[in-house]
């Protein structure tokens, strides 16, 4: 551990290939801050689930979940808050 500040960063994707590297480094390089991100991906069609591997292969704080079924953005991004919830208790 560091000492910075620890944050937990929720991200939910859907089809996000076009933006998704250029958010991702845009998180991981803040400062000052240790940085724990879990993405929920909503069964998307494009490059977004390799992009996700690519970028979980090099960061170990990047963990990813899939969504077996499309569920829509707010179904997905609560998925993530009762995930870290249940983990936090």
């Amino acid at each position: 551990m560091t000492g910075d500040a620890r944050i937990l960063v929720l991200m939910a994707t859907y089809n996000g290939q076009a933006h998704l590297a250029e958010q991702l480094d845009s998180i991981f390089d803040q400062e000052g801050v240790e940085v724990t991100l879990r993405v929920s991906d909503d069964c998307s069609t494009d490059n977004t689930f390799r992009i996700l591997e690519t970028y979980a292969a090099e960061h170990e704080n990047l963990e990813i979940i899939y969504n077996t079924a499309h569920k829509g953005k707010t179904r997905t991004l609560m998925k993530l808050c009762l995930l870290y919830t249940s983990d936090a208790a």
